[in-house]
């Protein structure tokens, strides 16, 4: 029985269009791009060109060094190289006598000074230091610490 104005339709007919009045004219292709999986495909594809550049680079840097190694045997990789972090100290313990108040510093044994001064070197190693070994740190003439300037040292410095 009809009621109205309104055609008798069933629940199949009624889907069809609904559907077909609610979505625009859109093709697959855009709906795809519209949705959240482009998105996410975009995203790990981003991901992945970011990750095998990273690779890329890396992989040319190494091949670099490895061919500046080659070619210059002789060269330290940065890496290998290391910086004291402490004075070191000498190989040989200095023999040098040391005068009351006097002392003796710097990485080679080759500084003298008072004993409240803090006697610090670069820590440059020099051949002349050897000198200072077997020399005298001593109070001087004019009241300050210094090396006694013996025959024995001023003839080994000379040597340097």
């Amino acid at each position: 029985m009809q009621t109205g104005n309104k055609p008798p339709t069933d629940t199949n007919t009624t889907n069809i269009l609904e559907n077909l009045s609610v979505k625009p004219n859109v093709s697959l292709w855009q709906e795809f791009i519209n949705s959240i999986y482009a998105r996410a495909l975009l995203t790990i594809v981003l991901f992945f060109a970011l990750f095998a550049t990273t690779f890329w680079v890396a992989a040319r840097t190494q091949e670099q060094r490895n061919f500046e190694q080659s070619a210059n045997p002789n060269v330290v990789p940065e890496a290998e190289i290391q910086v004291p972090t402490t004075e070191p100290q000498p190989t040989q313990a200095p023999t040098a006598t040391v005068g009351e108040g006097c002392a003796i510093g710097g990485c080679g044994g080759e500084l003298c000074g008072e004993e409240a001064d803090e006697l610090v070197s670069t820590c440059v190693f020099r051949p002349s230091d050897v000198c200072y070994q077997t020399a005298v740190c001593k109070r001087q003439v004019d009241g300050t610490c210094g090396w006694t300037q013996t025959d024995e040292l001023t003839s080994c410095l000379a040597q340097y």
